[in-house]
């Protein structure tokens, strides 16, 4: 065969393929035997959302020392970091009140880790129907279960308060106020209860003010920033239960 330029390079290219192939070939098979990489976490997974009013905010505190910062520091401490920690409450706050701020700042579902839900304090405060709190109450649960994706175990409800034990809640009649707010607490339980959502009782620990009132903040009436940490306490399990649910659930 006669001498061709061509034909030498083809020699070339020839003993350049084969080892490079092979290569491929053992790298391709050292690759196949490593370990899957997990599916990352969708982080909105990782959030939370609190619902309320005054207790919420953390009224006449520092916002670190409100409840909803205290439990994202707590969450941090242990290494559930929190990518969206969204707060909507405001002192004052009825049921109504926190309905029609939420419509308007939310979806109507959602992908939140948890959902917590204070509020019906300024509803019995203000002398409030409790046929009309029942009704709203569901509004607000079911609002609620759609922005955990429809898993109402990533909801938790919370008892409401007894400020009448407060230096200033009991210028307005403490007994008085317990009874309204056991009547208040009775028909969020139930309606907790229907809708498969844990209520986690804060009013008991509400009414220890009076042997300890260093649970009580400077203007007489809400609480300081130890009861917030008790509460985070109490309801840290919880919280950390449903963010391992959203987790496992997946985007």
């Amino acid at each position: 065969m006669p001498w061709s330029p061509f034909f030498m390079l083809d020699r070339i290219r020839h003993r350049l393929w084969l080892p490079l192939a092979l290569s491929l070939l053992v790298l391709g098979c050292a690759v196949d035997k490593d370990p899957v990489a997990p599916a990352p976490i969708d982080p909105v997974r990782l959030s939370l959302l609190a619902l309320g009013d005054s207790y919420t905010v953390g009224h006449s505190l520092p916002t670190a020392f409100s409840w909803p910062a205290q439990l994202a520091d707590s969450l941090a401490a242990t290494g559930d970091t929190l990518d969206v920690a969204q707060v909507i409450a405001e002192t004052g706050w009825t049921t109504r009140d926190l309905l029609d701020a939420a419509r308007d700042s939310l979806p109507t579902e959602g992908n939140y880790g948890a959902v917590t839900v204070m509020i019906g304090v300024n509803n019995q405060f203000q002398g409030g129907d409790p046929a009309v709190f029942a009704a709203e109450i569901d509004t607000l649960l079911e609002l609620a279960v759609a922005l955990v994706g429809g898993d109402p175990n990533r909801v938790l409800g919370f008892s409401i308060p007894d400020y009448g034990q407060t230096p200033i809640g009991s210028l307005y009649g403490a007994e008085r106020i317990a009874g309204e707010i056991d009547t208040f607490n009775a028909i969020l339980a139930e309606h907790l209860h229907t809708f498969g959502i844990a209520y986690l009782d804060v009013t008991t620990m509400s009414r220890q003010v009076v042997q300890e009132p260093d649970l009580v903040s400077r203007d007489g009436l809400h609480y300081s920033q130890e009861m917030y940490r008790r509460w985070v306490a109490m309801m840290l399990p919880s919280v950390v239960e449903c963010l391992e649910m959203a987790a496992v659930a997946g985007p």
